[in-house]
Order: structure tokens, then C-alpha cells, then sequence
């Protein structure tokens, strides 16, 4: 739960409940800092920023994780070739090296890998042939 209370002389504060349970102290201090930064882009003066802006235009990344982010994308770190793969790849990968091994289960019924990937190969080529999504 979230609650804003506003003080004359102190200004706007807010204060998050989470349940214990649910969320663990560092996503909860993430989700914190997450909101304080999105309340210092709409009522702190910024003139970078254009007077009227809808509010899903606003950034919700962290200075640090920006920080992180460009890391990232400038250093040229030796990476095997298996990072480069994408989603499809790697799960075609998993799936033919253990094709009867069992990959889904709900509800006491389960699927191999072997039939999850022709499954997820018949409603690709569903989307792509008879819906025209393309990548």
C-alpha cells in the first residue's frame, strides 16, 4: 500500500507497506526508490524536460542501473557464443537434447519437450502465415 501525506512545512512524503511474505526488503526498496524518482521527474523543475509530458513517457530506471546499462553496451567482455542466442534458439537447443523428458506439467498432465517445441512451432507458423505477424 501506498500512502502519501502532505505536510505544510516538510513537503510530500509517502510511505510503502509490503507484506513480508510476498516481497523481500530489497524489492521492496527498489520499488521505493522507483517511486521517489518518478516523483522527482513530476514535481521537481527540470528544463531538459518539455512542460507538458504524459506520464508513461516518464523513466522509471534508476541512475545506477543507467550506469549498469551503459557498462553493459560500451566494454567489449569475451562472452561465449551461447549468450548471443536468442529465446527460440535456446529452447530449441533444450529440446532436442532431451525430447521425451518431461518440460510442462499442470494439473497432473504433461508435456515432453519434443511436443512442447512442436506445439510452439505449429502456433508460430499460425502467427506468421495466417495472422501476418512477422518479427
Amino acid at each position: 500500500m501506498l500512502t502519501f501525506v502532505h505536510n505544510l512545512s516538510a513537503g510530500v512524503s509517502f510511505s510503502l507497506t509490503c507484506s513480508q511474505d510476498l516481497f523481500d526488503e530489497t524489492t521492496v526498496q527498489l520499488l521505493a526508490s522507483r517511486v521517489s524518482y518518478l516523483l522527482h521527474q513530476l514535481f521537481e523543475p527540470n528544463p531538459a524536460l518539455p512542460k507538458e509530458q504524459s506520464l508513461y513517457q516518464l523513466s522509471i530506471v534508476l541512475s545506477q542501473e543507467h550506469v549498469l546499462i551503459h557498462t553493459l553496451k560500451t566494454n567489449d567482455i569475451n562472452r561465449s557464443p551461447a549468450i548471443f542466442n536468442t529465446v527460440p534458439q535456446s529452447f530449441s537447443q533444450v529440446a532436442f537434447s532431451h525430447l521425451q523428458k518431461v518440460s510442462v506439467e499442470l494439473d497432473e498432465q504433461a508435456l515432453t519437450y519434443g511436443e512442447l517445441l512442436f506445439y510452439a512451432q505449429q502456433f508460430a507458423f499460425l502467427l506468421i502465415n495466417v495472422h501476418c505477424v512477422k518479427e
